[in-house]
Order: C-alpha cells, then sequence, then structure tokens
C-alpha cells in the first residue's frame, strides 16, 4: 500500500481479503448499518407494479423535482424552480458535472483540507488545481475566516470555486451559522467564484446540534451558489444511487447539456422512491442520530488510553479522523497508509489512510459500522496498538 491509495483501492482490498476468508472488521466505508425505511422500500414497490420502468426526464422527473423543491422550502425556507434542480445517479457523479462544467483548464478550487477524497480526481483529471487549507488537529478540524480571506487573496483571478462539504467528511466537524455568515461576508468580495456546498451530512448531526446551511443564510450569494446533496446517508440508501443539486438556472442548463450526452436518466424506481423519502416521517433519523453517536462515544473510550492517537470529537458526519503522527517511525511504519496496512494485516481491521483525504498523518475510521464490527475493531485495534508502544 502507497501514500497514492485511494479509498476505492482500501475498500477494493478489504473485499478481496473478505472474499478469501478473511474475518475483517471494516472501519472503512461510510455506509450507515441500518437499513432503507420500509415506507421508501415499498415506494419502490409499487412504483414497479405501476410500471414506473421507463425512461424519465434525463434530469428527474417532474414529481422528484416537486419534492426536492418542497424539502428546501421546508427545511430553510428557500423557494426554487424546477429549472434550477437537476437530479443525477448519485452525489459523487452529479459533483463530477459540476465540475466539469464550471472549471477550466488551470483555474483553482479552494477548500479546507481534509477533504472528501473524490474532489482531488475530479479536478484534476480537468488539468485544474486544488488550492487546499490545511486545517488540522491544531485548528480544531475548522477553517477560519483568516484562512479563508488570506488563501482567497492569494490565489486571485485563478480562484474559480469554494467547495464547503458541511458536516465534513472525513472529520465529522460541523460549521455554525456565525463562521457561515463569517464566510459569507469573505465570499461577498469575490463575485467570480463559484460556490459549492456539498451537505450530504446535513442529518448526520449529534448531541442536539442544529444543522445551518449557508444557502439560508446568505441570499445575497444565491446566484452563484450550488447545493448538492443525495439519498445515500440520510436514508441508508448508498446503493439506490440518487443525487441532485439545486442552483441558478444558468449552471443547471449547462449541467443537464453534459448529463444529455453522457447519460440516460437517474433510475425511475429510485426517482419514485425517493419522492416518497423526502415527503415522509423522519422521525427514525433521532434514533440513528442516537445510535452513531454512541459508536462514535464508544470508539473515542476505547483510544483514549493511547496518546499517540488524538481526535477531536466529530459534531455530526459519519467518521472519526485520528492524528497518528506519533506511532509513525515505530518499526517498518513511515506512513499513515503503512499503519493502515499494519491494521489491516496484523489487525484485521480496515482503516482509510489520511493520503486519501490531503491531510497527514491521519487515519479514518467509520463510526457507523454496525456495532459488533466496532466492538471487534477496537479490541482488536488496541491489541495491535499495545504492540506498537
Amino acid at each position: 500500500m502507497t501514500e497514492a491509495s485511494s479509498i476505492a483501492d482500501i475498500f477494493a482490498l478489504t473485499r478481496k481479503l473478505q472474499a478469501e476468508g478473511r474475518d475483517i472488521a471494516d472501519l472503512s466505508i461510510g455506509e450507515p448499518d441500518f437499513d432503507t425505511p420500509d415506507h421508501i422500500k415499498q415506494a419502490a414497490v409499487e412504483a414497479i407494479w405501476r410500471g414506473e420502468t421507463k425512461y424519465t426526464n434525463t434530469d428527474g422527473t417532474p414529481a422528484l423535482k416537486k419534492a426536492i423543491i418542497a424539502k428546501y422550502q421546508r427545511d430553510y425556507g428557500i423557494t426554487f424552480s424546477p429549472s434550477e434542480v437537476v437530479a443525477d445517479s448519485g452525489g459523487k457523479a452529479l459533483l463530477a458535472v459540476l465540475f466539469r462544467t464550471i472549471l477550466q483548464q488551470g483555474d483553482r478550487v479552494i477548500m479546507p483540507l481534509p477533504c472528501y477524497g473524490s474532489y482531488h480526481g475530479m479536478i484534476n483529471i480537468l488539468d485544474a488545481e486544488i488550492a487546499g487549507i490545511p486545517c488540522g488537529i491544531e485548528d480544531n478540524f475548522r477553517l477560519s475566516p483568516e484562512k479563508l480571506a488570506a488563501t482567497l487573496a492569494e490565489q486571485g483571478n485563478q480562484a474559480r470555486v469554494f467547495i464547503l462539504n458541511n458536516p465534513n467528511n472525513p472529520t465529522g466537524m460541523v460549521y455554525s451559522a456565525a463562521e457561515l455568515r463569517d464566510f459569507a461576508t469573505i465570499l461577498k468580495n469575490y463575485p467570480n467564484i463559484w460556490i459549492i456546498l456539498d451537505e450530504v451530512y446535513e442529518n448526520l448531526v449529534y448531541d442536539g446540534g442544529r444543522y445551518a446551511s449557508l444557502l439560508a443564510l446568505a441570499p445575497e450569494l444565491r446566484s452563484r451558489l450550488i447545493v448538492v446533496n443525495s439519498i445515500s446517508k440520510t436514508y441508508a440508501m448508498t446503493g439506490w444511487r440518487l443525487g441532485y443539486a439545486l442552483g441558478s438556472t444558468e449552471v443547471m442548463d449547462k449541467v443537464r447539456s453534459i448529463m444529455a450526452k453522457c447519460s440516460a436518466n437517474p433510475c425511475s424506481i429510485t426517482q419514485a422512491a425517493t419522492i416518497t423519502a423526502l415527503n415522509g416521517d423522519h422521525g427514525y433519523l433521532k434514533n440513528w442520530q442516537e445510535s452513531f453517536s454512541a459508536r462514535r462515544d464508544k470508539i473515542i473510550a476505547a483510544l483514549r488510553p493511547f496518546p499517540q492517537l488524538r481526535t477531536i470529537t466529530p459534531q455530526g458526519g459519519m467518521f472519526l479522523y485520528y492524528h497518528c503522527g506519533a506511532l509513525l517511525g515505530t518499526g517498518s511504519i513511515k506512513t499513515s497508509s503503512n499503519l493502515a496496512a499494519y491494521f489491516l494485516h496484523a489487525a484485521n481491521v480496515a482503516v482509510v489512510p489520511g493520503a486519501a483525504f490531503g491531510l497527514d498523518p491521519y487515519i479514518r475510521l467509520s463510526l457507523v459500522a454496525p456495532e459488533a464490527t466496532v466492538d471487534t475493531a477496537i479490541c482488536r485495534m488496541t491489541h495491535a496498538i499495545q504492540k506498537l508502544v
């Protein structure tokens, strides 16, 4: 395993070892262990029996767009028109199309690091560049207004996009309304920069916290603000594959143009189920939030006796991001990728090295794996760490 290892490489190797009969406690993937709620599954079955198995509009059915628009009116008091909404086969695919729509060779994307690992590939393949702002454990994993302002001033006319993943993958940090207003004040001075809000974890906020969106807090930025969301995390629908974006008709028309050349439409059955998901009861989320935060606390408590691993308690999302620098230099372990390989091969625990997220030396642990998996993983990790220290 090298420093260039991607998250996909970790997943593939883990599955390969499992297929070979290895009992791997997998903390590498951000996939809720809860099943898709029954009322959503039932909506999919009914759509099949109604014969909703044909092509739809490239960017989603009118009924799906109506449900997405209703969600944002209900949650944030913001009204969108159907021309400002696009749906695609997953938030990841939609982000890739958005970058392709906006970026040109040499453009720079401003973002806090660590970040969602797929951003790098999406941007680099377009010959654009990432101007990452390191926000490590010494910064409590948070981007400060001062760092944002300094980076924007330094990048000048080459800066084209600012992307904010909130709650953050991999750190789980959640920005407050006050912090977001400070960002908005700075961004107002850069009218040529598009602002992408990646909000796929918006409903996974813990300890009674409330999620705030820049969309609602900064209406003056709306003409160049794009929100990206998906059904994967909120509804435990990772395999159903549907993401959606909301933004100006101008940019959404360009997105639609690219999608029309590259794909037919999101899955018709998934679209029907998503309408029910968006419009239906969300009462189950409280139980999910409490269960995930309890697993978070269990992992933190188990690893607390080892000062060589340090983290900040995440306020949301699906992951813990541990600084592991004090374990490097032990034997053959020189990098976070070496450490991830050690846990995988010596302890049968899968984690992801920080190299995948643009800020090292760290490792990422999922806090949404099944409870039995979490228990097994922390038992094995503690024994493996004891052998190192």
